[in-house]
């Protein structure tokens, strides 16, 4: 009968835990130079779709090598925009660091997952350097819960580090369900053993 205060007490810890969002920041930094992100944040519930790309500022075959604003990698978005989708949501704000060379691009937060439904935010990031020697910080705050975000993606003259969400957690209730499957079990079976 001690099981059951364990089991309690666990499942106390397993509801407070999930009870607020994680953060989750995407900096590109663990995936090779010029291949796409894809999934490589998918453990975080982040997925980003055939378009976005790491590339290390100091590959030796960029024709102007950079520095990105945290570790040497940033993503870029060669020709079209790039999304990345929030498997369970995010809330609150999005953050980002960023570095243009010429025009201004839009991203866009949405409710829907691969930049579908209502566009819950947008805000215009304007060129800021000439060679993607400078990084700057843009956030946005939103209400509702977002799934997606649309990066422009300027014709690959943009570059995007350090992007940061408050990640929604799986419900407190799919975490202590295999927890409650485990102590049924086992009262079952000391049932069976006492008769």
């Amino acid at each position: 009968m001690k099981l059951i205060p364990i089991l309690a007490a666990v499942a106390s810890i397993f509801a407070a835990s999930s009870a607020s969002a994680a953060l989750v920041t995407a900096n590109f930094d663990d995936v090779a130079s010029f291949s796409a992100v894809g999934s490589a944040y998918a453990a975080s519930g982040v997925v980003f779709d055939g378009e976005a790309l790491a590339v290390d500022g100091t590959d030796v075959t960029l024709a102007t090598p950079f520095t990105a604003h945290s570790g040497t990698n940033a993503m870029f978005s060669p020709f079209a925009a790039t999304v990345m989708n929030v498997a369970n949501g995010f809330v609150g704000d999005v953050s980002l660091w960023y570095s243009s060379v010429t025009g201004s691009t839009t991203v866009s937060v949405y409710d829907g997952l691969n930049a579908t439904g209502s566009v819950l935010s947008s805000f215009t990031l304007a060129a800021n350097s000439t060679a993607y020697e400078l990084f700057s910080q843009a956030s946005q705050s939103f209400s509702g819960v977002g799934y997606s975000i649309s990066f422009g993606g300027n014709d690959g003259q943009i570059a995007y580090d350090d992007v940061t969400v408050n990640a929604v957690p799986l419900p407190a209730a799919l975490l202590l369900f295999p927890m409650g499957a485990a102590g049924l079990g086992l009262t079952a079976r000391r049932k069976r053993k006492q008769a």
